[in-house]
C-alpha cells in the first residue's frame, strides 16, 4: 500500500506542465464569470483616501492628475473608476489632467460613463485639462502647475474654453486653491507634496502601482501623504468601502440599491480575484511538486537496493 501511495505521489514530478498552464488560465479566468465571496480586510491606506474625499464639502474642488493606460489599466483603472464614483457621488467638482499623451483618451471613457450614470454634466461638474504636463520633465511640470494653475493649464480641451470663465474655476490660481490632489498613477508624483502640500497645505492622495509603494509609507506616517491605494489590492478595498453599508447609511439605501448603484464598482475587485486563485494555486503548485519530488527519490531509492 505504501510502495502503491509512493508510486502515485511519484507522478506529480512528471506532470506535463502544460497541465499547469490550463489549470492556471482557468483559475485566473473563474473569478470572472462566477461571484466567488473572498473576504477583504481594509487597510489604513485606502481608509485614508476615503476619508480625505469624505472631509470635503459641495463647495470643494479637486484636480486630479490621470497618468495610466494600457501599461497600468489591470492595477489603476478600479481605482480610477472609484475615486471618479465617489467624488461624482459626493457633488464635488473636480478637474482632469495628465502627463502622459494617452492619459485623457482612457481617463474619459471612465469619466464619461460614470457622469452618464449620476447625472454629471460637463463644464458644470467636471472639466478635462488634457495633456498638460511633459512627460520628458514632470517635476518641473507640477511645480509650474501648483505655481501658475492658468498658464499651465488655460483651457479645457473639449470645448477650448478658457479656465477662467469657468465659474468654479475661475477662482484657482495655484494648488492652494484645491482642497485636494489625487494622482493615479504608476508611481506617486512627490512634487505633489513638496509643491503643493508644503507650500500651500493642499492635502496630496495617490493611487499606484503595487511596486511603487515601499517608500510611501514613511511619508503616509509623517501625515505627507493623506491616503494611498495599494495597486489592484487599494482599488479592490476602496470599492469595498463604497459598498460598505455603514458608510452607505446616510444614503438609507436597501441592500439591493446598494447593489445597483455600484453594480460597475468591480473592475479592481473581479482583478484581485483572479489574482488570489492564481496565487492560491501556485502555492498548491509548489506543495504538490515538492512532494513529489520527494516521492520520486523514494521510488528510485527502492528500485536501487
Amino acid at each position: 500500500m505504501c510502495i502503491r501511495m509512493i508510486r502515485l505521489l511519484a507522478r506529480l514530478d512528471r506532470l506535463d506542465r502544460r497541465w499547469l498552464y490550463l489549470t492556471l488560465v482557468v483559475a485566473v479566468a473563474f473569478p470572472l464569470f462566477v461571484d466567488v465571496k473572498l473576504p477583504s480586510r481594509m487597510g489604513h491606506e485606502a481608509r485614508g483616501l476615503y476619508d480625505a474625499i469624505e472631509r470635503l464639502d459641495t463647495k470643494s474642488i479637486v484636480l486630479v492628475h490621470s497618468d495610466w493606460d494600457a501599461g497600468t489599466l489591470g492595477e489603476l483603472k478600479g481605482q480610477f473608476t472609484a475615486i471618479i464614483a465617489h467624488l461624482f457621488r459626493n457633488n464635488i467638482k473636480f478637474a482632469v489632467i495628465s502627463a502622459i499623451p494617452q492619459g485623457p483618451a482612457f481617463s474619459d471613457e471612465v469619466v464619461d460613463r460614470l457622469a452618464a450614470k449620476y447625472g454629471k454634466k460637463y463644464l458644470d461638474d467636471w472639466v478635462q485639462l488634457g495633456y498638460r504636463i511633459p512627460t520628458s520633465n514632470i517635476a518641473q511640470g507640477i511645480q509650474s502647475l501648483s505655481k501658475d494653475f492658468r498658464g499651465t493649464a488655460p483651457t479645457e480641451i473639449r470645448e477650448n474654453r478658457d479656465v477662467s470663465t469657468i465659474p468654479w474655476l475661475a477662482q484657482v490660481s495655484n494648488c492652494g486653491d484645491f482642497d485636494l490632489l489625487i494622482s493615479v498613477s504608476y508611481a506617486p508624483y512627490l512634487e505633489y507634496i513638496q509643491f503643493g502640500y508644503e507650500v500651500y497645505g493642499t492635502p496630496y492622495v495617490a493611487g499606484v502601482c503595487s511596486i511603487s509603494t515601499t517608500n510611501m509609507y514613511p511619508l503616509m506616517d509623517a501625515g505627507q501623504l493623506k491616503g494611498m491605494l495599494v495597486g489592484a489590492r487599494g482599488g479592490a478595498e476602496y470599492e469595498g468601502i463604497m459598498g460598505l453599508p455603514e458608510y452607505d447609511a446616510q444614503m438609507k439605501a436597501t441592500e439591493k440599491e446598494r447593489k445597483k448603484r455600484w453594480s460597475d464598482l468591480s473592475y479592481a475587485t473581479k482583478v484581485i480575484k483572479s489574482q488570489s486563485w492564481a496565487h492560491l494555486l501556485l502555492i498548491f503548485g509548489a506543495i504538490a511538486g515538492n512532494i513529489g519530488a520527494w516521492a520520486r527519490m523514494k521510488e528510485e531509492g527502492k528500485k536501487s537496493r
